[in-house]
């Protein structure tokens, strides 16, 4: 960019713009969660169960599939329902615990419940 096109208000920083001091452009998974529950009066955990259900009763199994994965990516990352009870955790003992919550987790697919 030229002098000149600087000197006639073109391009270059202006006083006050841009974003202030302190402030975030980013979109944060706590206030996209708060906002649906409190626009909907539902947590988003139960329109994803609702969703979810909803393909099941309705044998669509694709858009089932498509939930599946993203749930239990979900689980799996999070290691929910993984619990070692003692002191000894070996590899064997998460191996047991893991392949246990994955049949909780096959049994309430195949019984319809959530």
């Amino acid at each position: 960019m030229s002098e000149e096109d600087n000197k006639n208000g073109w391009g270059g920083a202006r006083a006050g713009a841009g974003r202030k001091k302190g402030s975030t452009s980013l979109l944060t998974a706590a206030t996209l969660l708060k906002t649906i529950k409190d626009t909907t009066g539902k947590a988003f955990e139960e329109h994803l169960a609702e969703g979810y259900q909803e393909t099941i009763l309705n044998g669509k199994a694709k858009e089932r599939l498509d939930y599946e994965r993203m749930i239990l990516g979900k689980v799996v990352s999070d290691k929910v329902g993984v619990e070692i009870e003692g002191d000894a955790i070996t590899v064997e003992d998460r191996m047991l615990a893991f392949a246990e919550a994955l049949k909780t987790v096959q049994h309430r697919d195949e019984s319809g419940e959530l």
